[in-house]
């Protein structure tokens, strides 16, 4: 992976769809962050964030988490309590879920059985069905 630079004043971050490598390598340049938005995530390996060390935003800054386009998987589901367990100071976390209500119902069950960082975050949710 290429080092990046640290982004010591960035506040919010929109990017499009990334890896879960190239997402958390941001989130550990950005100490200051308080809104991140991104469409989505296009690979993801589930050991990355089992041995990831928890961003500095994550646990002083980091308020507002938009998920762009969500379809229900298991590695959206990891990313999604990553954010909620150890996003201390998160206030609202947003998703734009795509699929058979069904789908999205259980991925909205799940999400609510998450321990979250802090008690009172927000949990959106915009519904497109197919």
């Amino acid at each position: 992976m290429t080092v990046l630079p640290k982004f010591a004043m960035l506040s919010h971050l929109d990017v499009g769809i990334v890896s879960g490598e190239v997402l958390l390598g941001l989130l550990q340049k950005t100490p200051v962050l308080t809104i991140l938005d991104f469409k989505g995530i296009s690979e993801f390996n589930e050991e990355l964030l089992n041995s990831a060390v928890v961003p500095d935003c994550l646990t002083s800054s980091l308020q507002v988490v938009k998920f762009g386009t969500v379809h229900g998987s298991e590695n959206e589901l990891r990313l999604a309590k990553f954010f909620m367990e150890n996003g201390v100071v998160l206030e609202r976390t947003s998703f734009s879920l795509y699929g058979k209500s069904t789908v999205i119902e259980e991925f909205k069950e799940k999400l609510y059985s998450f321990k979250k960082g802090v008690s009172f975050a927000i949990l959106e949710f915009k519904e497109k069905m197919y």
